[in-house]
């Protein structure tokens, strides 16, 4: 059993490493992010038939994460994602979501459904973006929550 524990964390190991070094070369990043929504996708409609998903639920799901996938690679092309929100972006929902399959199974035990895919955050409200249609306020008064309310929040 420690031999297959240890192979399996090898291999998530090589994958990260080789999802970081990919990710940093246009070429390979198109190659990986298309590779990706391929394997995104028969894994979401493999979904409707082993385990009875709505067809168009999943396809949304699809949908939104082919957009989530794509408005990543545009803003490391753009420079506005470093190196190390990349490195993070690996290690905290590729490698846990994709690759740790002993990590999903441990959560099904414990909570009784599929781990969430990711967990959107937002201490605060301001951003400076001002994007058509988000929930987000550019204003300098918008809500904010305490250090001690995130600290608790995320530690819990």
């Amino acid at each position: 059993m420690s031999r297959l524990i240890n192979k399996n964390k090898l291999r998530q190991d090589f994958y990260i490493f080789f999802l970081k070094k990919a990710i940093k070369h246009p070429f390979l990043r198109e190659k990986l992010l298309k590779g990706i929504e391929k394997r995104l996708y028969s894994s979401l409609m493999k979904n409707v038939k082993t385990r009875n998903f709505p067809k168009l639920l999943q396809v949304k799901k699809y949908q939104y994460l082919k957009a989530m996938i794509n408005c990543t690679k545009k803003n490391i092309e753009r420079g506005f994602i470093s190196k190390q929100i990349i490195e993070k972006m690996l290690e905290n929902f590729v490698k846990p979501n994709f690759l740790d399959q002993e990590f999903g199974k441990k959560f099904k035990n414990k909570h009784g459904i599929d781990p969430p895919l990711f967990i959107t955050f937002a201490p605060t409200h301001k951003c400076n973006l001002s994007c058509v249609g988000c929930y987000a306020s550019s204003k300098m008064n918008a809500t904010t929550l305490s250090f001690d309310v995130v600290e608790k929040i995320v530690s819990d």
